[in-house]
Parts: structure tokens; sequence; C-alpha cells
């Protein structure tokens, strides 16, 4: 649009402005002037700019409308008028100027009209936007990780709130397991056309949202997270679009605490860093934060050439870029225990970043009712074809949907008299689905009392042997492990499966060699050898010495294929199972079989009574 030089009101509002700060000035006006002066900015940007960095604030008195209320109080009370006349008034919100005010009896009718209710409508035109009022939303981002971000849905879904999954070139052969997750969520969907990296999907999730007006909160969660059912309440207590425009549900211990306070009853810690595994901001933060920088080509990747190091998008939005709230001079609010990953294991993560499992969320502390997250202005239609869920068909199949599953062709070096393809795995230290499988159905069979696993590793075992107890309504588990950090993991992945599993199993840390020579307890009627298979048959041995199988024990001694290649550096193979060949021979006293396929394992039977006391 051209500047009118012809208006005399509009002319000496420019000359004004040149000679007071010349063409390169930063100044707030009508279009027109960005002919004179390039760097204007229009009153359609208004809430994206910072007026205090304009040198001038130029509002034209007959589309005050236009300028905004919020805009007109503000200058009316913080702002120092500069120059008048009949159609315009300059004001500047930086320091006061030395020079005298021009055309002073020209503001007089700005105030008026600023404070008069007529001027702005009472009830302003409604933004077109697909809800009703302003509406909480979730954003997530996901790689290479179904089965994760089915847990994470499973308990995102009770906020109630709308959620976007942005997936960032996820390998196509991980395209069938999304699908099933996106049928069972109400989700929308926005892929990406290849892996380039999680700021690059942030930033895509972060506009989309942002491009409805009604948008006010942007509620971040990766794809690997646990939330309480209040989270939204919780954070709504002390939620600000100026004091805490930045939230997260998840204390992180590595970063320091700079106080403590309590808003509306909540708790909060203040911090300058929070990782991205949550983050909760404001429209207006987030939109000062765009575009989120790539840190690197796909990051956060492992490449050989470069050390490791994430993909650094919660630094920029926590402290580096320029419009953080750590710039401005303020904190992160903290509210702890609201949010927690599920995902520890280094080969969860595409850069290999390692992890520690992290304690169950404690119980919600606000009741969810009353708070609504949005509305819609009519029903959303649902991304996926059906919300119908798919029934589960066997103990296999309900592990698998929420741990997912891998070829295990893909994970272990096999024989082919093994047939490897045809058997699955949730990863490589895991035992296969397929013998999981049945190990829950043996324990439905033989309605075992006292069960013992030597080898907890990360707890899928111990999930199917207790979820055959609960069906079974009688029988404990007792499951050994060495490690500490896996007894934790293994922990978790049961409360994830089945929090009712819980009561049905006694975790130990210890070798299972000197809990075995140390029981004074009940004899075991099943028993699952899956330790290092180095000391297997020395658990058996031991058992037996003891006698410390019940009569009809039933016993499942995994990994001993005939045909077994070694796994990595001689270990794991036929050969590396010590004194294996006691299988062969232990004559009467047990009944013997042998599965040879995939792993393989045998499975034995205790022949001192004909059967099993059924008490």
């Amino acid at each position: 649009m051209h500047f009118p030089h012809d208006d005399p009101y509009w002319q000496s509002v420019a000359d004004f402005l040149l000679g007071r700060f010349g063409k390169e000035s930063r100044i707030v006006a009508p279009t027109e002037f960005h002919e004179l002066i390039p760097r204007t900015f229009p009153y359609d940007v208004i809430r994206h700019i910072d007026l205090k960095e304009m040198q001038a604030v130029v509002i034209h008195k007959g589309t005050l409308k236009e300028v905004g209320e919020s805009t007109c109080a503000l200058l009316a009370k913080e702002g120092t008028p500069l120059f008048g006349n009949e159609v315009f008034v300059v004001f500047t919100l930086k320091e006061p100027p030395v020079a005298r005010l021009t055309g002073k009896e020209h503001f007089t009718d700005f105030y008026l009209k600023t404070k008069d209710p007529g001027t702005f409508p009472v009830n302003p035109v409604k933004l077109h936007s697909e809800f009703t009022d302003k509406a909480t939303v979730i954003l997530m981002t996901t790689y290479n990780r179904p089965d994760r971000l089915e847990l994470a849905l499973e308990s995102i879904a009770p906020l109630k709130a709308p959620i976007l999954v942005i997936d960032d070139g996820s390998d196509a052969k991980h395209a069938s397991a999304y699908a099933a997750v996106y049928e069972r969520h109400d989700v929308r969907i926005l892929n990406m056309p290849g892996n380039r990296g999680l700021s690059n999907a942030l930033n895509a999730g972060l506009n989309y949202w942002l491009a409805d007006p009604l948008v006010e909160w942007i509620c971040y969660l990766q794809d690997d997270v646990e939330v309480r059912s209040d989270l939204l309440v919780a954070l709504a207590r002390v939620q600000d679009p100026v004091n805490y425009p930045l939230l997260t549900g998840r204390r992180n211990n590595l970063h320091k605490i700079y106080g403590e306070k309590e808003v509306n009853g909540q708790k909060i810690l203040l911090q300058r860093m929070s990782p991205g595994i949550h983050l909760h901001a404001h429209r207006s933060y987030w939109e000062k934060m765009l575009p989120i920088p790539t840190a690197y080509f796909q990051a956060p990747r492992h490449w050989p050439e470069l050390p490791a190091r994430g993909a650094d998008e919660d630094w920029w939005i926590s402290q580096w870029s320029p419009n953080s709230i750590v710039k401005a001079g303020k904190y992160i609010a903290v509210l702890p225990d609201l949010v927690r990953t599920t995902a520890v294991l280094p080969a969860e993560s595409t850069w290999g970043s390692p992890g520690k499992p992290e304690p169950l969320l404690p119980s919600p502390c606000y009741a969810t009712d009353g708070f609504v997250a949005a509305t819609f202005r009519s029903t959303p239609s649902k991304s996926g074809a059906s919300t119908k869920l798919e029934p589960i068909r066997n103990f296999w199949e309900a592990l698998a949907a929420r741990f997912g599953q891998k070829s295990e062709s893909e994970i272990h070096p096999h024989a082919p008299a093994e047939c490897a393809e045809l058997y699955h795995a949730i990863d490589s230290g895991s035992t296969e689905l397929e013998t999981l499988n049945f190990i829950n159905a043996l324990i439905c069979l033989f309605k075992p009392l006292k069960a013992l696993e030597t080898g907890t590793f990360l707890g899928y075992g111990t999930c199917a042997i207790t979820a055959g107890l609960k069906s079974n309504h009688r029988g404990h588990l007792l499951t050994l492990e060495i490690d500490s950090i896996r007894l934790q993991w293994s922990r978790d992945h049961l409360h994830q499966f089945d929090p009712q599993l819980e009561e049905k199993v006694t975790f130990i840390n210890e070798s299972s060699l000197d809990f075995i020579a140390r029981y004074q307890g009940e004899a075991f009627d099943f028993v699952f050898f899956d330790t290092e298979v180095e000391i297997r048959i020395q658990e058996f041995r031991l058992l037996r010495e003891r006698n410390l199988f019940a009569p009809g024990a039933i016993c499942i001694m995994h990994d001993t294929s005939p045909h077994r290649p070694p796994i990595h550096d001689g270990a794991g193979g036929a050969a590396d199972f010590h004194d294996r060949e006691l299988l062969s021979s232990l004559g009467d006293d047990f009944e013997v079989f042998q599965f040879p396929r995939s792993r393989g394992f045998h499975l034995l039977r205790y022949c001192g009574q004909k059967s099993i006391s059924m008490k």
C-alpha cells in the first residue's frame, strides 16, 4: 500500500519519525509506513513482538479496535507520549525521551476512548477456532518406538486433552505396529516424510497447534513417559503466562534447585534447566522459542565421528534461547512426581543415552472431574479408521502389545535348524515371547504354590509366571537378580504390565547360588532357570542336593538348543552351557522333554511322586 504523502496528518507523523529516529528505526504503525521505514511492524503482529523494543508505537485513533484493548491500555498507563495530531498519537515504551512533547492536546481523545467501554466491543467477534474457548493440548514426538508410545498413551488418555503425535520418520518396519497403536487411541498423527531430528519434529507440531488462536497451553511429552492422571489439573494451579510460562512435571536431580515455593497449595521447585521429557508452556512462550534449532542431522543420534550428544532442544527451550525464561531472569516451575520416564535401556535411545529406573508415581492429589482441557465446537473426526479394540488372544500378544516385539532372527545368531524366523522376543536379553507364553500356560495348568525364577533380568518372565498365578488365584514367586538396577527395571515392567501382579512376587537382589544355599523355606514346585548359562546346572544341582524340588515339580531350563552358535565372544553358545550333559543323564528321577527350536529349552518333571499336591 502506498504512503499517502498528500495527507498532511500522515505526512506530519512521517516527518516526525524520520527526523527523530531515522528510516532505520523499529516502529509499530499502519502498514503504509513500511514504504518509508522498512522496519515497520503492523498492528496484526503486535502479539508476537515486544513493544518495549520498539522506538515508537504509532496509533491511528480511528482504528483502536485493530490495535487492541490491551495494547491501548498499556500505552495509556506506561507509554510516554511523543507526538500527536488530529489522526495519530505516537508513544514510546522505552526510557522517557528528553525532547518535549509535540501536539499534547491531541492525546486527550485517545485517553478518553481507551477508557470508554464503547470503543471495544463488549462481546468481541469470536476467533475462528476448532475450540469454543481457550484450550490446553498435548504434543508428542516419537521415533521407532511404537511400544513405548502405546504405554505412554495409555497413561495420557485419562487427561482428556487433544493429542497430536509427530512421527519423526520412523523406519518402515514399524509402520504396522504404529498403525495398531493409532487404531486403539484417539490421536491425530503427523508423519514426517523422513527422519530429520527431534527439533524439526517439535517445530512442526508446535506450529500445528499454534495455528489455532484458542490454543493457550501446549503440553509437550516424549513417547517414553508415564503421567499422573491429575497432571493438567496440577499444572493449571501454577501456570501463568508472565510469572510461570514454562513448567515441567518431572524433577531431574542432575540440575540445581534454586528455590522452593507454594502456589495455590501446590509445591514448586525453581530450576534453570529441564530435560525435554516433559515441557509445558504458554503459547506466547512457545512462539518465542521458534524455530528450535537442530543441533546436528537427525539429532539425537549416535554418529561415530561425533561425541555422544542429545538433540539439545531442551537446553534451547530452557535457557539457550535469547528469549528463554532463564535469560529473562526467571525460573522453570518444577512440579515433582507428575511425570516419569519408563525407558531406561541404552538400546531404547537413538543415541545410546544411559538411564536409571525412576520410582513409580504417587497417587493423584487432585480431583479431575471438573477440569476441561478443551471443548470442541463439533466432534472431531478420529485419525484412525476405528476405535474398536482388537481382542488379545494369548499372553504372548498381551505382553507384546505393551512392550513390543522383534523377530528372533534379527537379534540373535541362529543355526538354520532353530527356525529363528518363526519366533519373537522383546529385546536381545529377554526370553522368546512364545516360550513365555508356554511358561504362562504351564503355570495355569500345573497350579504351583511355590515358584522360583533365577535371573529376573527385565522382568518379562516374571510377568509370565505371576500372570498365571493370578489366574490360578494361588501361588507365589521368588525371583532372583544380582543386578539391582535390572531388578528395578523388572519392577517397573511388571507394574506397567499389570500392577495387580506385584502381590504375587518377591524380588530378591542376591546371587542365585547364595540364595539357594541359605534358603530354608518350602520346596519349589515350579522353577524357571534363566541366569547366566555357566551356572544354571549348578543351581539345578544345589536345589536337588538340598531337596528343594517338591514332588512333581516342573522345571524349565532355557537356552539349551543343541544347535546354539556363539552369541558374542564365545559366550552363550551350546558349548558354553557348562555341564549341560547332566540333562541327558537324570535317570528315573526326572521326565525330560527337549525343545530344540529358537534358543531352545528343557522341560523337566521331578518324579518323586506321581502328582503334585493340589491343596
